[in-house]
């Protein structure tokens, strides 16, 4: 006769368990990013849910099919404070005002972190075309450039702006808004800013001035970037005749934004940083 020892016995239920931590192990592989948006309207033109073809958003999650994506991203919005703005994570608006800023998105964004809804991998930040384009409404959007603001980072017991009403310059407004995303995003969430393709609003050295601003300060706060605005050729004279690339001087059409979202997904794939 046979008999079936204790370690046989106990060898199907040693199997079972190392097929379950193999198995567990491959959907821990092949579970997808969590990208999260901020912006201006041509980002919230995707949609809460990214869904929206005006938006590169949607573009690239097609080109990634494992990753899902949210939008907190506001039509209207600009990255430049004023000394009226305020912290309000309830206030809605699609339009240019004092509290449409993405310092407000950023601190959506924390809430949702802090509340366990959202786990992000990537966040990216698109805006900057309404920050050259109405300059005027954002009277100190000029008053700090990059290399003062470092210089005032690099001072011994600095103070810099803790809140968005003391941060009214572009250069202090990214940095503000970035320095805030690191304090509360896990440290393997990559931070992306996207600089905005050029349009017809809005005058051309602002838009390229702003675009500068954002990259250099980003930069500088260890965030990836990638430059649309000088790497996405957009033959404006065009543009303005057939809207080949916008539909009203301003917003993508989906070709277009298909394209920005080529351009993004191979930038960041050729460095090897995000894919």
């Amino acid at each position: 006769m046979r008999y079936i020892t204790s370690g046989q016995r106990d060898l199907p239920v040693a199997l079972i368990f190392l097929m379950i931590i193999l198995i567990g192990g491959l959907s821990a592989c092949s579970a997808g990013r969590t990208l999260v948006f901020l912006g201006d309207s041509n980002i919230w033109y995707g949609g809460d849910d990214c869904s929206g073809e005006r938006s590169w958003n949607h573009w690239l999650l097609e080109m990634n099919p494992g990753d899902t994506g949210r939008s907190f991203a506001r039509s209207g919005a600009t990255w430049t404070n004023t000394a009226h703005t305020a912290v309000d994570t309830r206030h809605y608006s699609q339009v240019l005002n004092d509290t449409n800023v993405i310092y407000n998105q950023v601190k959506r964004l924390e809430e949702s972190v802090r509340d366990g809804e959202i786990h992000p991998d990537v966040v990216y930040i698109s805006a900057g075309i309404n920050d050259a384009w109405f300059a005027d409404r954002r009277p100190g959007i000029y008053s700090m450039d990059p290399s003062e603001l470092l210089a005032e980072k690099s001072k011994e017991g600095c103070n810099m702006p803790s809140a968005p009403s003391e941060a009214v310059s572009l250069a202090e407004s990214v940095d503000l808004a970035l320095t805030e995303l690191r304090r509360f995003l896990p440290e393997r969430t990559r931070i992306v800013v996207v600089t905005p393709a050029r349009c017809l609003k809005g005058r051309q050295d602002d838009f390229l001035k702003v675009c500068g601003i954002m990259a250099e300060v980003a930069a500088v706060n260890g965030a990836d970037v990638v430059r649309i605005d000088r790497d996405l050729p957009v033959d404006l004279k065009r543009d303005a005749a057939d809207h080949y690339f916008t539909f009203d001087g301003v917003h993508t059409t989906p070709e277009a934004a298909k394209e920005i979202a080529r351009k993004v997904n191979r930038q960041l794939a050729s460095d090897g940083k995000i894919k």
